[in-house]
């Protein structure tokens, strides 16, 4: 079971990805379309989003792949691209 803040951090980081595709669509439609832009994220990308996100590692200590708090029980930037590209070199 994931810890709590692993969830807390989950849902930021899905946040932020509807945010960037929100801001891509608009830009590509030449307007705001942020509410079909988010259900279209959703139909699109939730599913492997969170089949992904679930699969990256929350531990510290034990992997040793987060360059933020090598000696913490749990990640504070799981998702962070460096981290993510030492978890994929791994």
């Amino acid at each position: 079971m994931k810890p709590r803040d692993h969830v807390k951090q989950v849902n930021c980081e899905q946040k932020r990805q509807i945010e960037i595709h929100k801001w891509i669509e608009s830009e590509r439609a030449g307007r705001d379309v942020s509410e079909e832009a988010i259900r279209e994220w959703i139909q699109k990308y939730a599913i492997s989003f969170r089949e992904w996100a679930e699969s990256v590692p929350c531990e510290c200590k034990k992997c040793g792949l987060c360059p933020y708090c090598e000696d913490r029980e749990e990640c504070c930037k799981p998702f962070d691209e460096e981290r993510l590209r030492r978890i994929k070199n791994k």
